[in-house]
């Protein structure tokens, strides 16, 4: 009987000893999840500011100004996201030794520089003068791109060559831009893409190109993903056919005003969720009196 209260004694000594080394253990684990913790908000931190960084960049690649086009009015509107990096870029490019100009809309959904760098590239756009066709271009662009890009990114690019004296548009759209037409007592038609991706077309399935002949106040809008996937708080998504409402919402509106009005619409239908995705809008209007002018010289 005498042995039992030193048998008591001994486990308890010996569970003790087991919670002592417990609580070291958790000690040990505490502090290495709370280094843990400092390192990822660090890292966050680092991220946000280089998210911040590439966003202001990208920003600040994005033309301010359209060039002034004879015989076209154009339009344009670029609102950043509030959070993330989604990389939209457009700008109008004359042709050298041409009656011919460029438009370009581009967007990449990735938190990676790669966005920064296809806005970099179509900025300096080093071989535009190079390529005899939209599809061409576009097909060079994809080649360069994939080196630098991740299979699961998301690149989107339209590409439209307008030739001032035959008022043809070669074009080529890889991705999900929307890209309108309307004649002027007309409705919207939507232009249709020429390969799901920029980064998905392959060798045995290059890029296609579309041709549009342009006529007298013809109407081409041109909206980045950002536009159409704008969510509302109930998970909803703005969509082509608020575009295409807001776009026609006065038939007689000059390309500025329908411009504003997309926008507006689109703010407005998600303005009780944060913006994640760059919104970009362009719109291009064939001025009347120059065609006729065209049309009576020939």
């Amino acid at each position: 009987m005498k042995q039992a209260p030193n048998l008591l004694k001994q486990k308890i000594s010996i569970l003790e000893d087991k919670i002592k080394k417990k609580e070291q253990l958790i000690k040990k684990y505490r502090q290495a999840l709370t280094d843990s913790n400092t390192r990822v908000t660090n890292i966050a931190k680092e991220l946000a500011e280089s998210l911040s960084i590439i966003r202001d960049i990208n920003k600040n690649l994005v033309p301010v100004r359209l060039p002034s086009i004879s015989g076209f009015e154009l339009s344009c509107k670029f609102l950043p996201a509030k959070r993330g990096v989604s990389g939209d870029f457009f700008d109008i490019i004359p042709i050298k030794n041409s009656m011919k100009f460029g438009i370009i809309l581009s967007s990449c959904n990735t938190y990676s520089l790669t966005s920064l760098f296809l806005s970099s590239f179509l900025k300096s756009a080093p071989s535009i003068h190079k390529h005899k066709t939209a599809k061409d271009f576009v097909s060079s662009v994809a080649k360069k791109i994939k080196i630098s890009a991740h299979k699961k990114e998301q690149m989107h690019l339209f590409y439209g060559v307008i030739s001032r004296s035959s008022f043809e548009m070669d074009y080529c759209l890889a991705g999900d831009i929307f890209a309108g037409h309307k004649r002027e007592k007309g409705k919207f038609n939507i232009l249709p893409p020429c390969a799901e991706s920029l980064l998905q077309a392959k060798v045995k399935t290059p890029f296609k190109s579309g041709k549009l002949i342009l006529e007298p106040k013809d109407t081409l809008l041109i909206c980045s993903p950002g536009v159409k996937y704008r969510e509302n708080k109930n998970g909803n998504f703005f969509g082509i056919k608020n575009i295409i409402k807001s776009a026609e919402k006065k038939p007689a509106a000059e390309v500025l005003e329908m411009r504003q009005n997309v926008l507006f619409a689109c703010n407005e239908f998600g303005k009780n969720k944060v913006n994640k995705r760059d919104c970009s809008v362009l719109a291009v209007k064939v001025m009347d009196a120059i065609l006729r002018l065209q049309n009576s010289s020939n």
